[in-house]
């Protein structure tokens, strides 16, 4: 594996990226691989499946 470093990414951008990958329970090195691969065509684009938490407190009840 090579590493690869991002210059020039504004501050807005950084902070969009944290926030998907939080939403997706992904880190950021996974998130931009997706978009790095989905970009070059190399895999299709699927739909990251939502997660459901608003039955948490009902659980064990």
């Amino acid at each position: 594996m090579s590493n690869l470093s991002i210059r020039g990414l504004d501050q807005a951008a950084l902070a969009t990226l944290k926030s998907i990958a939080s939403q997706q329970g992904a880190s950021v090195n996974a998130l931009v691989l997706r978009l790095i691969d989905q970009g070059l065509g190399r895999v299709p684009h699927k739909p990251v499946s939502q997660r459901f938490d608003d039955l948490d407190a009902l659980a064990g009840a």
